[in-house]
């Protein structure tokens, strides 16, 4: 399965909100972070779906917005940013932009993100993991036992685990479970460009450790 763009409109209602801010005059720069209302929203979001109460959050311009946040913010030149492949096109360059060195985790020909696998490239350089289920592009999405091994993983080598949750609405053989389950220290990034039509919007969030999020929102 191959995700692409929604090719749904975003729904009236939101269309309306948006109108009618815009004529009572919600023109200007918000909060860096973003609105208290929003971030409000979103840690509620968090609690209902997730049962989980991040330290921090920041209102980001997309999960790729997020994503250039959260590397910039945790990688120095020389560190290693493991990603399973196949994967979403913008991580490898990102991470080689910002310095580090993208690990690729071989996850043919099953497309399955493991513990074990990921175990197989680390070395002493290793710093963050890139995890995106369901995945872009393979569709594959990560078991509640898979994510538990990668979080105990993650815990034993002092990995920082970047978690890309866009898709998590499109789930559609079992429910979808979060590393955050098992992995509070986990950074977690959302939104709202395919769930509802939004792509246009620029619209997304990052979750987690209030330091990397205090970073984060410098650099925004």
């Amino acid at each position: 399965m191959l995700f692409r763009s929604p090719d749904f409109d975003v729904p009236d209602a939101v269309k309306t909100a948006a109108i009618d801010a815009i004529r009572d005059g919600f023109n200007r720069y918000t909060p860096t972070q973003g609105t208290a209302e929003l971030i409000g929203a979103v840690r509620e979001l968090m609690r209902r779906t997730r049962n989980w109460n991040p330290d921090g959050v920041l209102i980001t311009s997309g999960v790729s917005g997020g994503i250039l946040l959260a590397l910039n913010a945790l990688v120095n030149p020389g560190d290693e940013v493991l990603i399973g492949d196949p994967y979403f096109v913008m991580y490898k360059h990102i991470a080689s932009l910002l310095g580090g060195v993208p690990v690729l985790v071989d996850t043919y020909p099953d497309f399955r993100l493991t513990a074990e696998r990921i175990e197989s490239v680390l070395t002493s350089k290793s710093k963050v993991l890139l995890l995106n289920s369901p995945c872009n592009p393979t569709g594959v999405v990560s078991s509640a036992d898979e994510l538990k091994d990668i979080a105990d993983l993650a815990r034993k080598h002092g990995l920082v685990v970047i978690s890309d949750e866009i898709y998590e609405n499109f789930c559609y053989d079992g429910a979808f479970t979060s590393v955050v389950r098992f992995l509070e220290g986990a950074l977690l990034l959302g939104g709202f460009s395919k769930s509802h039509g939004m792509t246009g919007w620029r619209l997304g969030y990052a979750c987690g450790d209030r330091d990397i999020i205090a970073e984060m929102t410098k650099l925004q």
